[in-house]
């Protein structure tokens, strides 16, 4: 006779086994009538202690990884961009500790997301088997998934190929958003890896006498007995980057200023070491580069037109001037009339688009200008080299006719800003003059010199179409732009503000002067035919690339001051480094500069893992608040509650016959049965007392397996289970 096995350990006859499930339905019966319930859960126990585990050490290990990565992407992004390293980026960079903590930090992100994503779906099953339903032939498999974490390829593939409309595909889709973030959680080393590249950072510091400048004894003779260039007339290889603390100009009518400007120029011959260098402590030679312009009382004595064989002649103009004496930062000049005499370029046919403007020096003791800064100079006796800055209209035949003696009837004054306007009698000529004070004075001090980056120096670059120098860099570099701009975006050092400065000049110290680099250079080299543009008499012109310089900072400024401080600043950087290779006053410094290390130079990478991390961390949050609102009898982690809530009267005589088929053949069974388009989900205790799988209320399958469940008879499905129990030997 076939036998059942029993629970007790011994077999059961099909009668015995009959009779058992007389006394289960009696049980469930009086549990209905009494109103009996499940017990109530708590979220202790609905989640389980290693979910609770999970979600919260899991949520840690991300923030710790966070936090560890943030520290080294802003230790990094501050070390790329400061004078020194910190002690962070040091000791990974000098360890090679770098890539191992971006390892370390992606396996943590990788295991925490995975095991939360595994336990996630459990949480999802646990809602699609409860309030959703699915396909009876998948709902066996998302039962056990609420007491065994599975992967999200797992449950996705489950439900995919058991899909159902509605709410059901919704989670469908949550499922497969945990399954792309498992993907992308484990290439976080290689996303992060992106960000990473060789970077110039500080390096260590190093210490060393550094020669900057000449003693008293070896800088006695003038630049013109020593022979050298003539910088006015030579191109400059580059443009050396320098230090600069600058005040805002004085704003003021009559008046053009570029404020307080003072540049210190770094004793290193090397146009590397200059564009590495991130810190220097030690002596350096500072400028007051200030220009001022103001607008003088000019007379006409005499006009000279030198008609040449050449596209542009040159002409010269005697003139007598004065200027007010009301700025604060001008002394007043002794003398009210003083003598000058300026060469002007003059063109036969115009200079299409170029101003024809001319620089000649004017200077006098008796016009005495600029006050000086006691504490860079240690005396306020004012003192300036004067400069008369021209720009002319009219071609040659406009001009011809105006010379000779003048007597002031043929010229008519005007004035505006710092120009003083005058105008021939018929208007086809005309000259605007304005007056500006450069002081060439520099002093050697002990001070502190700082670049946030790495740059290099800008060098000239030809535009063959306008046949001009591209020197946008170069300007920016000298602030000679439209734009203010910060010391950073200029690409030159940053200077210690001047209290800083020691009490006494290192000129003074170590017996140093500097004249040889400020004072001769300009004076010795001017060409008596100061004419800024091109054209003028060959041989004695100025250097094309200063001329541009100066005629691009003219134009777009319309700023008389800053055109004229940027082409001294270049002409004394010039001299400056000319000289250098010859210092023979050194004194200790220490200084930076920086070196390659493989760190991260941009957030790419880091944004793409936050943002993963995040959504992930979104979408466990959702799905733990909609597991606790929406699931009342789910325990996640419990596997015989999982496996017993599947058994019951509907699923019973698929149960009893499946103990050999594989899901492909117990789907195939349910469609036989009528029963493949069902929807399946647990059954909260009711009339039947217990928590299992039934068909969903008010179906075509609901209806098929209780419709005769009022008149006390057994369903077909039951008929089938017992037919299926005496059939198992």
């Amino acid at each position: 006779m076939s036998t059942i096995p029993h629970k007790g350990g011994g077999l059961l006859s099909p009668s015995a086994a009959t009779l058992l499930g007389d006394q289960d339905r009696q049980q469930r019966t009086h549990m209905a009538e009494t109103g009996q319930r499940g017990r109530h859960r708590n979220y202790k126990e609905a989640l389980s202690i290693y979910g609770i585990c999970v979600l919260s050490v899991g949520t840690l290990v991300l923030f710790a990884a966070i936090a560890v990565l943030a520290a080294v992407w802003s230790a990094s992004t501050i070390a790329i961009r400061s004078q020194k390293t910190s002690s962070l980026i040091g000791l990974l960079v000098d360890g090679s500790w770098m890539t191992r903590v971006v390892t370390l930090s992606s396996v943590g992100i990788r295991i925490a997301i995975s095991t939360q994503v595994n336990f996630a779906m459990s949480m999802i099953a646990a809602i699609v088997v409860e309030r959703v339903g699915t396909h009876p032939a998948a709902f066996s498999q998302l039962s056990i998934a609420r007491s065994n974490s599975l992967s999200p390829t797992t449950i996705f593939w489950a439900m995919a190929t058991n899909s159902k409309k509605g709410l059901f595909r919704f989670y469908l889709l949550f499922v497969s958003l945990y399954l792309a973030l498992a993907v992308a959680s484990q290439f976080t080393s290689t996303i992060l890896l992106l960000d990473f590249k060789p970077n110039k950072i500080a390096g260590e510091v190093q210490r060393r006498d550094i020669a900057f400048g000449l003693r008293i004894a070896n800088n006695s003779q003038s630049p013109s007995s020593q022979g050298g260039n003539n910088f006015w007339q030579t191109t400059p290889s580059t443009y050396p980057r320098f230090a600069e603390l600058a005040e805002r100009p004085v704003l003021a009518e009559g008046i053009s200023d570029t404020g307080s400007t003072l540049r210190a120029y770094v004793p290193f011959g090397s146009e590397i070491d200059r564009g590495n260098l991130r810190n220097y402590s030690g002596v350096a030679t500072v400028q007051e580069t200030r220009v001022v312009c103001v607008r003088p009382n000019i007379r006409l004595t005499s006009v000279k037109v030198n008609d040449l064989e050449t596209g542009l002649v040159t002409g010269s103009l005697d003139f007598v001037f004065t200027w007010q004496n009301d700025y604060p930062i001008l002394a007043p000049a002794i003398s009210d009339t003083n003598l000058g005499s300026c060469t002007i370029g003059l063109s036969e046919k115009g200079t299409d688009g170029v101003w024809q403007t001319s620089l000649c020096g004017v200077s006098s003791t008796l016009l005495r200008g600029l006050r000086r800064n006691n504490r860079v100079y240690g005396t306020s006796e004012p003192w300036s080299d004067q400069y008369m800055l021209l720009n002319t209209t009219g071609i040659v035949s406009q001009w011809v006719k105006y010379r000779g003696t003048q007597n002031g009837s043929n010229w008519s004054q005007s004035s505006a800003q710092e120009w003083t306007r005058l105008t021939s009698k018929d208007g086809s000529a005309s000259v605007i003059a304005t007056l500006c004070f450069f002081d060439k004075f520099a002093q050697d001090f002990r001070l502190n010199i700082w670049s946030n980056n790495d740059s290099a120096e800008p060098t000239l670059s030809r535009n063959n179409e306008s046949r001009a120098y591209e020197l946008e860099d170069v300007r920016k570099m000298l602030q000679a732009t439209n734009r203010t701009l910060s010391i950073d975006d200029r690409h030159v050092y940053h200077l210690e503000p001047v209290s800083d400065w020691p009490s006494v000049a290192a000129s003074n110290l170590y017996n140093v002067r500097t004249r040889y680099m400020a004072t001769s250079r300009f004076d010795y080299g001017l060409p008596r035919s100061g004419v800024l543009f091109r054209g003028s008499i060959e041989g004695t012109e100025i250097n094309f690339a200063h001329i541009n310089v100066f005629q691009q900072t003219f134009q777009e400024t319309l700023n008389p001051a800053l055109a004229v401080q940027a082409l001294f600043t270049v002409l004394t950087l010039m001299s400056y480094y000319e000289y250098r290779p010859g210092f023979d006053a050194s004194a200790p410094a220490e200084f930076v500069i920086s070196t390659s290390a493989l760190i991260p130079g941009q957030w790419t990478g880091f944004a793409i893992v936050i943002a993963i991390i995040f959504l992930h961390l979104i979408a466990i949050v959702f799905t733990t608040v909609l597991f606790l609102q929406q699931t009342n009898t789910s325990k996640l982690g419990n596997a015989w509650q999982a496996v017993a809530q599947v058994y019951s009267d509907d699923t019973k005589s698929v149960i009893l016959q499946s103990t050999d088929m594989t899901d492909g053949e117990v789907k195939s069974l349910w469609d036989k049965q009528g029963l493949g388009s069902a929807t399946m989900q647990l059954e909260e205790p009711s009339h039947m007392g217990r928590t299992q799988a039934v068909f969903r209320k008010n179906t075509k399958a609901y209806e098929m397996l209780h419709h005769n469940e009022h008149d006390g008879s057994e369903s077909q499905f039951q008929d089938n289970a017992s037919q299926s129990s005496r059939n198992i030997t």
